[in-house]
């Protein structure tokens, strides 16, 4: 056994022993519990309103680095963590829970100034999964962590796929997020170069780039920022909004050609329910009654040979890979896949890639804070 593979094996023995029920007993105690919440944002409230359906459970503040004087949520007031007052011997009593899950702010420094501040009992997003994970869907790659244990051969070989050290710590370090709720193991991640990293530089030049998930044009921006040469764009962008704001920035473009579609990229060619945010957050549905058109890249793109794939298709990934396997196969493209939107991803994509038996090597990156952004490079040298 490598030692990539026993560092991971590691890790999964350790969340099969780990008591990830420890504070379990919170929520069934007969006397009243002090929570607070940090975060007043979408997850608090939710966090809030789960809480308090458990009686014994009280929600007396919350925090919140944007908060404002006098604000209040259902009653319960917010405040910064700064401002708030509270006598010492109380915060040994106290729950925090730390709802944020998001990729803007380093949740291991939320932790950390909580834990300066004095409080001792402090539950993240994954102990909150851990806690009601009947309660809850799966939000990008949080699910409960016990679940991960039914996947412990594909963790293992996925493990042996990654061809340099830092995507072997960063992958690590994830299942270290994501079993036991250790954020602060995330190494700090590159922000500025999503989808085209310096030190990853095997792409072929000038690019031929299918951008899937184009939202409004910012990585094209950013790969001509960067002085990247661009032969040609395929763009696809199914959010109208998004659309509309990616067509025109690709209008005034004379360095490059393009062509641009109202489409998402899936496994087959069909109408399928779409959430329109009119951002970022945009993404195929089966809940939704909006529907959009999807097609496949093996059939949509013909006989145009791609030398780079970027994927970021909000949770379809696997679907839209499998729907241009055909070209992957036949021109080898440098491919940059989104692999956090789904907790699977992060081994389902690269093994199916790997099974393939078409010499690329694979490499990870982390382009945002808490685990989201994670990016799979993979490239035939």
């Amino acid at each position: 056994m490598s030692a990539s593979t026993q560092t991971t094996l590691s890790l999964i023995d350790q969340l099969s022993r780990e008591n990830i029920y420890l504070h379990k007993n919170i929520f069934n105690n007969q006397e009243s519990i002090d929570i607070i919440i940090y975060g007043a944002g979408n997850t608090g409230k939710k966090i809030f309103y789960l809480v308090t359906k458990y009686s014994p459970l009280h929600v007396s503040a919350f925090l919140d680095r944007a908060a404002r004087p006098g604000q209040e949520i259902s009653g319960i007031p917010v405040y910064k963590l700064e401002n708030y007052r509270i006598k010492n011997e109380a915060l040994h009593s106290i729950y925090v829970i730390v709802a944020v899950h998001n990729r803007e702010y380093p949740i291991g420094d939320i932790i950390k100034n909580l834990r300066d501040f004095g409080f001792i009992n402090i539950l993240n997003m994954v102990d909150f999964y851990n806690l009601f994970p009947s309660e809850l869907e799966n939000s990008f790659w949080l699910i409960k962590s016990s679940e991960y244990l039914n996947y412990k051969n594909e963790l293992l070989r996925c493990a042996e796929l990654w061809a340099d050290a830092p995507s072997l710590d960063l992958y690590n370090s994830l299942l270290r997020q994501r079993f036991l709720g250790e954020y602060s193991a995330l190494p700090e991640p590159d922000r500025g170069r999503q989808y085209f990293p310096k030190e990853l530089s095997d792409w072929k030049y000038p690019l031929r780039l299918v951008d899937c998930g184009a939202y409004n044009g910012d990585s094209i921006r950013l790969a001509r920022d960067l002085g990247i040469k661009i032969n040609c764009v395929y763009a696809f962008e199914p959010d109208k909004e998004n659309y509309k704001i990616l067509s025109e920035y690709l209008r005034k473009q004379k360095n490059f050609e393009y062509k641009v579609w109202q489409l998402g990229v899936y496994s087959s060619k069909k109408k399928i329910g779409f959430i329109r945010e009119g951002a970022e957050g945009s993404r195929i549905s089966e809940n939704s009654s909006n529907n959009i058109s999807v097609i496949n890249l093996d059939d949509f793109l013909g006989g145009f040979s791609p030398n780079y794939i970027k994927m970021d298709v909000e949770g379809a990934e696997f679907e839209a890979i499998l729907g241009t396997q055909k070209k992957i196969k036949k021109y080898r493209p440098g491919l940059a896949i989104c692999i956090y939107h789904s907790p699977h991803h992060i081994w389902q994509i690269p093994l199916m890639i790997q099974r393939w038996d078409l010499n690329y090597k694979f490499y990870l990156r982390s382009h945002a804070y808490n685990g989201f952004d994670i990016v799979m490079y993979a490239f035939v040298t």
